[in-house]
């Protein structure tokens, strides 16, 4: 393969990634999932995007995932974590970092983490009202 087709073949492939994360984005718009679309687009583009290398002794680079299964075919299970293994640490380190970050733009908004222990069941959204609203005629 000369270097002219590979890098044509990742920019296809990094294309293709876009679109795919960006369908994922969409999907979660769809489905009304703000928080956690998030994070599933942020899993799916990490997932895709992790490099690994092609061969041990060779310089080229190809998706994690394709390693992963490539080696498993070839070699056996044992020798497939030679390339999972940076792919879950990458799926890893991405998943604590957006949840950090979510956790940190929350506080920095001002708007509470979780809601409290006691009105998490009697907020007002629900129906019914938080005890201290409570005037001695309700009871």
């Amino acid at each position: 393969m000369s270097s002219s087709d590979y890098v044509t073949a990742w920019l296809l492939y990094l294309l293709a990634s876009a679109g795919l994360t960006y369908a994922v984005v969409l999907a979660a718009k769809h489905y009304s999932l703000k928080e956690s679309g998030r994070l599933l687009a942020l899993v799916v583009a990490v997932f895709l995007l992790t490099p690994y290398y092609a061969g041990l002794e060779q310089t080229f680079l190809a998706p994690a995932w394709v390693m992963v299964i490539m080696e498993a075919i070839e070699k056996g299970e044992h020798t497939a974590w030679r390339a999972g293994m940076p792919l879950l640490i990458s799926l890893l380190v991405a998943v604590v970092a957006a949840t950090g970050f979510e956790f940190w733009q929350r506080r920095r908004a001002g708007g509470a983490v979780a809601m409290s222990a006691e009105n998490a069941i009697n907020d007002p959204e629900s129906g019914v009202q938080p005890p201290d609203t409570l005037s001695s005629s309700d009871h």
